[in-house]
């Protein structure tokens, strides 16, 4: 490897200059496959930025949906609730009226149960 004088002079030139284009063809395979590599972890980049914006959108949305849950349903649950409400209270008003009711001071001495029966 090393300049040895020769007739023709130096010997290692022509090894130097196939090392010096060999070398040169590597640098560039190497410069093309950066490139690749460089397009690759720029799409992954853009591909993980998009997966955090999406997880932040799902996020805001979920809690704008439950802001929005707590703030209207409860006016609406109310109100579908009513008229359930007014019928338990007549019911409970209805109970208490046959709570008062004293069976023992109803005459039931005209009262002919087999006629009742047989009626049609």
């Amino acid at each position: 490897m090393g300049l040895e004088n020769n007739e023709s002079g130096l010997v290692g030139s022509e090894e130097l200059t196939a090392k010096v284009v060999k070398l040169e063809q590597v640098l560039a395979e190497n410069l093309v496959l950066t490139k690749q590599i460089d397009k690759r972890v720029h799409k992954i980049n853009r591909w993980i930025f998009w997966q955090k914006s999406y997880t932040v959108a799902k996020l805001f949305f979920w809690i704008l949906l439950l802001v929005a849950m707590y703030w209207y349903l409860p006016p609406l649950v109310q109100k579908m609730l009513s008229p359930y409400q007014q019928a338990l209270q007549q019911a409970s008003q209805f109970n208490s009226g046959f709570k008062s009711l004293n069976l023992n001071q109803i005459d039931l001495k005209g009262l002919n149960l087999n006629q009742i029966l047989n009626q049609k």
